[in-house]
């Protein structure tokens, strides 16, 4: 007498892991081990309109790492239309229930940020006979693809330099000007310098500056400004107790840091020495 073929356990889960991260790893491990076959229901490009967020990696490509995953059998892409129209998690439109409805696996796993009560996919389980389960993956929820998303912008956009005297922001780095943000520490100042390729318009607008320019030593105090013409040597010191912002406008063909010519620099930095490493082990 032949023995009966055992069922086969389909598990599956679903996202849009834009990008993979490794709280996902977790949960397809841990999935795949509720059953025989682990199936990822990978949410398509449109569904990112739907959720209200730009798309990072397309399908074909966030499809084709997932597959090469150990614990990873099949992946299929969702169906989600396009849509100008934002959906939250609670919603069908944002859901999977459609393509759960045509897979009909045995169970279907849910990550730790995924709770009973705002996955609209309950219901289509239950009506497909599919068991449903919450917190899959350990540690519950790591990682998250938004907030690496979000890190990266914020350092990627991050122009800022620290100095000895404080620090710059760039603002704009164009082919004939660059605007940026000085903020000069109390008590703090910058060389005796000129340019030789551009020009620098300084405002003030917090606190009160001390500027050499040329043979004119200026105080100068929120809203006022001075222009520095090519060739001029010039200085800013901050001699208050509070922190001085200055808007500096330069215009000319090149703003590398190593076009300074440093007369006196109470740093000890030398002549086109951009880097601080050593001033700041001082």
């Amino acid at each position: 007498m032949k023995s009966k073929k055992k069922k086969k356990i389909v598990v599956a889960v679903s996202g849009g892991f834009d990008p993979i991260h490794a709280g996902h790893i977790r949960m397809f491990r841990e999935a795949k081990a509720l059953g025989d076959e682990l199936v990822v229901i990978l949410n398509n490009d449109n569904w990112f309109g739907i959720k209200g967020r730009a798309l990072f990696m397309p399908g074909k490509e966030r499809k084709e790492i997932i597959e090469a995953l150990k614990p990873v059998d099949r992946v299929i892409l969702s169906k989600h239309k396009p849509s100008k129209k934002k959906y939250d998690r609670t919603t069908i439109e944002y859901s999977v229930c459609r393509e759960l409805e045509e897979l009909k696996p045995d169970i279907f796993a849910n990550g730790g940020d995924r709770f009973k009560d705002d996955v609209p996919e309950v219901a289509t389980c239950k009506k497909i006979g599919c068991k449903t389960v919450f917190n899959i993956g350990k540690g519950g929820k790591v990682q998250s693809s938004s907030w690496l998303l979000e890190k990266y912008l914020k350092r990627a956009s991050d122009k800022s330099e620290n100095r000895p005297w404080g620090k710059f922001e760039v603002y704009v780095d164009d082919t004939n000007h660059k605007v940026k943000k000085l903020t000069v520490s109390p008590g703090a100042k910058l060389s005796l310098q000129s340019h030789k390729r551009r020009a620098e318009h300084w405002v003030v607008v917090k606190g009160t500056a001390k500027v050499v320019n040329g043979e004119n030593i200026l105080t100068l105090h929120e809203n006022e400004s001075t222009y520095i013409s090519v060739g001029h040597k010039h200085q800013l010191a901050n001699e208050t107790k509070k922190p001085l912002e200055i808007i500096e406008v330069q215009t000319g063909d090149y703003f590398g840091e190593d076009d300074i010519i440093r007369y006196h620099d109470i740093y000890g930095r030398m002549s086109g020495m951009s880097s601080t490493k050593k001033v700041d082990k001082k």
